[in-house]
């Protein structure tokens, strides 16, 4: 059965990409410390879509009540996608960002250190 859409709010999408208080921050050239950015040859939509329909194609799924975490494939790069429940019981988009994979970086110490993938990673 096919899980109902996501439909994050402007505030989420902004978390997701540029940051705020409580962290986030993973678009290319955000140099946020800590933190995993997409890479730059990935458009601002397929950002968006990749995190839209991860939960459909994840490899593995954590519940850890009342979040989930859904960590899969989009062209080569994993992606953690964390989706919490509300008081209703819908899935509501919580952030998401990009663990692993070509043009995948990290910024440590403010500089961009590179994420490929892992050997464990390509088993999955």
């Amino acid at each position: 059965m096919s899980k109902p859409p996501l439909h994050p709010s402007a505030e989420t999408w902004l978390h997701i990409l540029f940051g705020d208080d409580n962290g986030g921050g993973h678009l290319a050239g955000q140099g946020v410390e800590g933190k995993t950015e997409f890479p730059d040859y990935w458009t601002l939509s397929r950002i968006e879509s990749a995190i839209l329909n991860i939960h459909e194609r994840a490899l593995t799924v954590d519940s850890l009540e009342p979040t989930i975490l859904f960590d899969g494939y989009i062209d080569g790069i994993l992606l953690r996608v964390v989706l919490s429940v509300d008081h209703k019981g819908q899935r509501v988009l919580k952030t998401a960002h990009p663990l692993r994979g070509n043009g995948v970086f990290k910024i440590i110490n403010g500089v961009r250190v590179s994420k490929p993938l892992l050997r464990q990673d390509r088993t999955k």
